[in-house]
């Protein structure tokens, strides 16, 4: 799942906008989470098919849920994170998404909108979370993204200039 870097941003991003979130918004995100990047569907070519880890770790389940016999209803965020899941059992209902481009862009929406103001950043290289909750931490930050956009601009002019 996590080979996925889309996917791995995703959780990631659910995970960084948990922290100082209410008992509340957290069971809101770890609903969304286990219907749609656990259990989740999408259409594709007209067919439905699994995003869900989950499924793919479960062939039952997976031939299950790709039938006709569950419900199959639009994945819709602010719906799905009320809807209670099953987690003895397969579940009643799979939430289908127009694709996974979409329903990583609908969680991200839908986990932005419900979590915390202000913003905190993982630092892998320091293993540390840092909430940016004023002006000046946000200055900095956008200060080092620009100059790491100027470092991958110099990259790619050198690889169209070796074409």
């Amino acid at each position: 799942m996590f080979v996925d870097e889309n996917l791995a941003q995703i959780s990631q991003d659910i995970g960084l906008l948990s922290l100082g979130a209410n008992d509340k918004q957290i069971e809101q995100l770890a609903t969304v989470y286990w219907f749609i990047i656990e259990f989740g569907l999408c259409k594709q070519n007209g067919k439905i098919c699994a995003i869900g880890a989950g499924l793919l770790s479960a062939y039952g389940e997976l031939k299950y849920a790709c039938s006709n016999e569950p419900e199959h209803e639009p994945f819709n965020p602010e719906i799905t994170s009320l809807r209670p899941y099953v987690d003895s059992d397969y579940q009643p209902v799979y939430f289908v998404a127009d694709s996974i481009k979409k329903a990583l862009e609908d969680v991200r929406s839908f986990a932005y909108s419900i979590c915390p103001k202000y913003s905190n950043i993982y630092y892998p290289l320091t293993r540390t979370v840092k909430q940016f909750n004023n002006k000046e931490m946000v200055k900095n930050r956008v200060n080092t993204l620009k100059k790491e956009c100027e470092g991958m601009q110099r990259e790619l002019e050198k690889i169209i200039i070796k074409e």
